[in-house]
């Protein structure tokens, strides 16, 4: 896997200008995060560009106000904005820690979040990679090394993550269609199938979403025939039948 730098990830952008002067703008408090840097990693494109930073989201609005950035606030609750910065879509997410009650929604926290507590909210090892100005790359977690290696691994409790977000689940299985080598193992088929009842809760337009997602990866049959074998199937909409 290759060295990772600037311009790898925004090679589809003409203006690479455009980056230097957002990162200035917010004094080089941001990092990449996510599918852009996942996927440069891999040498490809990824064209959501996922930002974070630990400024909070009161100081996030401020700057952007301040610069005249026009944005949607709409996730703010969770620290997220999402603008158009010189023609680029962009969505920017404050540092935070999770608590999760009886709600699927958590309990956020905004005041003094450190990166890696930051990465310890997120759902697997290889969507934790933060890439900083100048191609300085944080991993807390291996994730480099998983990505390399074809496998898909929860950051922390498995059982504990599935509660937290039945989703997670679909997502799992979404990564492991697009980036997995070999087989699922035993170990989380049974997880699977034991946290299956859960996405019941989930609402059919989230799920639709991981659906369409899942159509796009090349080892697509796989993954329903593991839904299918599982008997995840049975909680999952009908539009899922329909490969």
């Amino acid at each position: 896997m290759k060295q990772i730098y600037l311009t790898d990830l925004i090679s589809f952008i003409d203006d690479k200008n455009i980056f230097e002067s957002l990162f200035s703008l917010f004094e080089n408090n941001l990092f990449f995060i996510g599918g852009v840097v996942r996927d440069a990693l891999l040498g490809g494109k990824n064209k959501d560009i996922d930002m974070t930073t630990s400024f909070p989201p009161e100081q996030i609005e401020a700057l952007l106000t301040k610069n005249n950035i026009p944005f949607t606030s709409k996730g703010k609750a969770f620290g997220s904005f999402r603008f158009t910065y010189q023609g680029e879509k962009i969505e920017l997410t404050s540092f935070r820690k999770e608590c999760y009650g009886s709600s699927r929604y958590p309990k956020v926290s905004y005041e003094n979040v450190l990166m890696k507590e930051d990465a310890l909210r997120r759902d697997f090892t290889f969507n934790a990679l933060y890439l900083d100005k100048k191609g300085q790359l944080y991993d807390f977690f291996e994730g480099k090394k998983d990505l390399e290696e074809g496998r898909v691994r929860f950051i922390g409790d498995i059982s504990e993550k599935l509660k937290e977000d039945p989703l997670r689940l679909l997502r799992y299985l979404r990564f492991f269609s697009s980036y997995g080598k070999g087989d699922i193992l035993p170990k989380e088929r049974g997880l699977f199938k034991d946290h299956a009842f859960r996405l019941k809760t989930l609402s059919e337009k989230r799920i639709k979403k991981e659906y369409q997602l899942l159509l796009k990866t090349p080892q697509k049959d796989k993954i329903f025939d593991l839904l299918e074998e599982t008997e995840v199937l049975n909680f999952l909409p009908s539009f899922f039948r329909l490969k």
